[in-house]
């Protein structure tokens, strides 16, 4: 019996299938998502809603504009890495240098704009935002390698930086407190340096796994390009449906009612653990397989993921208003409906999110970027809408009404697009029987 439960724990930390890969993914999600509510329940409760807005402020750009500026480079690193492993060097190569060169790129661009778009705050406050933006290269490249320790398949490795940063926020923040030093600025750097920690650990990995070289790249510069500027609207669209109103909010509201939306959006983000986690694996795993085994696959993801999500989905709605009163107090309790509306949100979005990888796994993301591009515009008129009308639940609004567009045209788009029947919605017994030998087999 206790050899047994033995070889489960052992697979669940070592196994090398796509089901413990995605068993690792979702524990260490969990994982990060625990400490995730540690650190704003620390940053709530000491700042309070108008310094826990700052806060939010100062650190939503670099990772932001890192976001913003990938033009699908990290995707079309992983679908090159996973069809042409002879060569993984060449193309993580010319990822590198085309990341650095964005990066600076969007970092520059950054400085020159925050003082427009932060009007309303403190000088001091929009001088520390600048100050924090030459970060935005290393934010690009740490997602870069991120990345391409998945394609890898490195998951342990990958996870390990990502639990990395999370705990190391927390440690800084609680060092704050304990030495009475917390403020906003402080505790924005107690976001920002965790993450150049984590950048150098995987640059260290990384450099014994490829080996770098700098010319003769002309040719994967091109092959990069063409794959991710095709792909890139599909992760701009997920960057802005993720991101947009936080930085719609912080030009229209005052810093405290973004201190709310901040603590709302970020409790009710612990649904993505289970589409984020199915992803994570998901593309490295079926890029470049036959367009049927792809859909069957991406199918299965979308189910499992779908169903979990919403069992807890369910159960964290009703217990919201206790949530938001014991982790981060009466203040807060103004989230309790946007909240509930982010929760479906962010199920929803996540669902999008599975449902595509099947287009990018068959080297397809143009005809997507189309449709999903369609989905994102209803939100941003949306936004300068409802938000001056409805505040924060105007917002929550705002992004629901993307995200069920979105979910509609991608469903649609399997017909069209792939040719293909799109896959079931419901978890049926064959999920069930796959997922349960998955493990009784190891």
């Amino acid at each position: 019996m206790l050899q047994n439960v033995g070889k489960k724990v052992n697979w669940l930390i070592q196994g090398k299938g796509s089901v413990a890969a995605t068993a690792q993914t979702m524990i260490t999600m969990v994982g990060i998502l625990a400490i995730n509510v540690l650190t704003g329940i620390i940053t709530a409760r000491t700042l309070g809603p108008e310094g826990r807005g700052e806060q939010a402020a100062l650190i939503l750009w670099p990772e932001f504009m890192a976001n913003v500026i990938t033009l699908g480079i990290p995707s079309a690193l992983v679908y090159n890495l996973r069809r042409y492993p002879e060569e993984r060097s060449n193309f993580f190569s010319a990822a590198v240098i085309l990341c650095s060169i964005l990066g600076i790129g969007s970092a520059t661009v950054g400085i020159l704009f925050l003082p427009q778009w932060l009007s309303q705050y403190p000088t001091e406050t929009i001088r520390m935002a600048q100050l924090l933006m030459p970060i935005v290269p290393i934010f690009l490249l740490a997602q870069l390698f991120a990345l391409a320790l998945d394609a890898s398949s490195q998951f342990a490795i990958s996870n390990i930086g990502r639990y990395m940063m999370p705990l190391g926020t927390l440690l800084l923040l609680y060092g704050l407190v304990i030495s009475h030093n917390i403020t906003p600025y402080t505790a924005a750097l107690a976001y920002i340096l965790p993450g150049i920690v984590v950048f150098l650990f995987r640059l260290a990995y990384l450099r014994k796994v490829f080996k770098f070289q700098w010319s003769g790249l002309t040719k994967t510069y091109r092959r990069l390009m063409s794959y991710g500027v095709r792909s890139y609207g599909v992760e701009l669209v997920k960057t802005l449906s993720g991101k947009l109103s936080q930085v719609v909010i912080v030009g229209l509201l005052s810093s405290s009612n973004l201190g709310i939306y901040v603590v709302a959006l970020n409790l009710s983000r612990m649904m993505n653990v289970f589409q984020t986690s199915f992803v994570t694996v998901l593309f490295p795993t079926v890029a470049g397989r036959p367009r049927k085994e792809v859909v069957a696959l991406t199918g299965r993801a979308v189910r499992v993921s779908l169903a979990l999500s919403c069992l807890a989905g369910i159960i964290v709605s009703f217990l919201a208003p206790v949530l938001l009163n014991v982790l981060y107090g009466e203040k807060f309790l103004a989230a309790i409906a946007v909240f509930r509306i982010l929760l479906v949100e962010i199920i929803i979005s996540g669902t999008v999110w599975v449902f595509l990888q099947a287009f990018m796994a068959v080297g397809k993301p143009g005809f997507v970027t189309l449709l999903q591009g369609l989905g994102v515009a209803i939100s941003i008129p949306l936004m300068f809408l409802l938000v001056p009308v409805y505040g924060l639940e105007g917002a929550g609004m705002a992004l629901l009404c993307s995200s069920f567009t979105r979910l509609i045209l991608v469903y649609l788009s399997y017909g069209f697009i792939l040719k293909v029947q799109p896959p079931s919605l419901l978890l049926n017994k064959q999920d069930i029987d796959f997922i349960w030998h998955s493990i009784r087999s190891r």
